[in-house]
C-alpha cells in the first residue's frame, strides 16, 4: 500500500470511527495523532494517541497525510483548505487508493449472510461493502437474471456474489483479491431444501412467487430435491469454482468455512480479518462475538446448521448417489480446508 507519499498520518477525527481506522492502520503506518475540532480534547489522548488542534498542524514541517474520519467530511475540507493543507483525503477516497478490492462468492444456505455482516463490520470506514444481487432462486434454479453489478472498481470495494456465473463476462478475477465461502455440498443442498420450503422469509413483493416454489416443494420430499438438483449445484458452485480459481493456479484466495464458522467462530472471523489485511479494533471483535452468541441462542431449533446433516436428512440410497456426484469436490475441499476442521468433524471425501 501507499501513503500518498506522506511519512506521517493524522487522522481528522476522534470519536467510534477515527478509533476503528487507527486500529486498521497503526501496524503499517506511523498515526501521528489525531485532529479533532472539539477544544475539549485537545492535549489528550485517545487509545494511546495525543489529539491535537488544526491549527497545530500548519506547524508540522514533515510531509504528512490527514486522514478524515467524519461524515462532515467535506466541511473538514474546507477548513483544511483555508488553512493550506492541501495533502487530505476521506476515508473512502483512501480505500480506494489503497486496498485491493475483493470479489466475495458465496452460495446459498452456505453463511453468506453471516460472512457479509462480519465484512461490513470489519471493513467499516474502510471498505465499502456493495449490496447482494437482487435473485430469486427458484428451488435451486434461477428463475430471474442477476443484477450483475455494472462497474467493478479494482480498489475500495467487497462485491458479494451468488456464484461466477452472476459475474460479468468481461471481469478479470486477477484484478481481484478472492474470499470463497465453502460448505460441505451434500449438507449445502439439504439445506436449500427446507430452508426454501419453510424457514427463509418471503422478499416483499415476490410472495406470489414464493408461494408456487413453497407449493412445488411441498409435493416432493427432500430425497427427490437432491436427486433432482445434486448436478445443478455442482455445476453452478463447485466446478466453477475449481476450474476458474484453483486449478489456474490462483493464489489471492481465502476459503471462507463453513464449518470453522461453526466450530470455531472467532478463529473464522480473525482468519477473515487476517485475509482483508485488517486490524480491527477489539471493540468490533467483541461485538461480533456477543452478537454470534445471541443468534446460537435464539436459533431457530428447526434449522440443522452442524455438519453431516445430510446424514440424518437422506436415505442411504440418495447418500450415495450425492456421493459419487460430489466426490471431486469434496476431494478439492479436502485439499482447502482448515486443519481444525478436519480434526474436528473428519474428511469430507470419507
Amino acid at each position: 500500500m501507499n501513503s500518498m507519499l506522506a511519512e506521517k498520518v493524522y487522522i481528522f477525527g476522534s470519536s467510534q470511527r477515527g478509533v476503528e481506522i487507527l486500529h486498521q492502520l497503526r501496524s503499517e503506518y506511523e498515526i501521528v495523532g489525531f485532529v479533532d475540532n472539539d477544544e475539549s480534547k485537545w492535549g489528550k489522548t485517545v487509545d494511546g494517541v495525543l489529539v491535537y488542534s488544526p491549527n497545530e498542524l500548519i506547524l508540522c514541517e514533515t510531509k504528512y497525510l490527514v486522514l478524515i474520519a467524519s461524515i462532515y467530511h467535506k466541511e473538514i475540507a474546507k477548513q483544511l483548505d483555508a488553512l493550506g493543507i492541501s495533502n487530505y483525503c476521506n476515508v473512502e477516497e483512501y480505500s480506494q487508493l489503497n486496498f485491493k478490492s475483493i470479489l466475495f462468492f458465496g452460495g446459498n444456505s452456505s453463511g453468506s449472510t453471516t460472512c457479509i455482516e462480519v465484512l461490513r463490520a470489519l471493513a467499516v470506514g474502510i471498505m465499502n461493502v456493495t449490496c447482494y444481487e437482487d435473485i430469486l432462486w427458484n428451488a435451486g434454479k434461477q428463475t430471474s437474471d442477476a443484477c450483475k453489478f455494472t462497474e467493478y472498481k479494482p480498489c475500495g470495494y467487497i462485491y458479494p456474489l451468488r456464484s461466477l456465473v452472476h459475474l460479468n463476462e468481461n471481469v478479470n478475477i486477477n484484478n481481484f483479491r478472492i474470499l470463497c465461502m465453502l460448505r460441505d455440498p451434500r449438507d449445502m443442498i439439504c439445506s436449500l431444501y427446507f430452508s426454501t420450503k419453510s424457514l427463509h422469509g418471503v422478499q416483499p413483493g415476490k410472495e406470489d412467487e414464493w408461494q408456487e416454489i413453497r407449493e412445488e416443494l411441498a409435493r416432493i420430499d427432500v430425497d427427490t430435491y437432491v436427486m433432482e438438483h445434486a448436478e445443478y449445484i455442482k455445476r453452478t458452485y463447485f466446478d466453477l469454482y475449481q476450474e476458474a480459481i484453483s486449478n489456474l493456479g490462483y493464489t489471492d484466495i481465502c476459503y471462507a468455512s463453513y464449518a470453522l464458522m461453526l466450530c470455531d467462530y472467532e478463529e473464522w472471523v480473525k482468519k477473515i480479518a487476517a485475509f482483508l489485511d485488517f486490524e480491527p479494533a477489539d471493540i468490533i471483535y467483541k461485538r461480533l462475538f456477543n452478537e454470534n452468541l445471541l443468534k446460537a441462542k435464539n436459533r431457530d431449533p428447526r434449522r440443522s446448521p452442524r455438519p453431516g446433516r445430510y446424514e440424518r436428512d437422506l436415505k442411504p440410497e440418495t447418500i450415495s448417489y450425492i456421493n459419487d456426484v460430489f466426490k471431486e469436490t469434496l476431494e478439492w475441499m479436502d485439499s482447502v480446508e482448515d486443519v481444525l476442521v478436519k480434526e474436528t468433524f473428519g474428511s469430507y471425501a470419507k
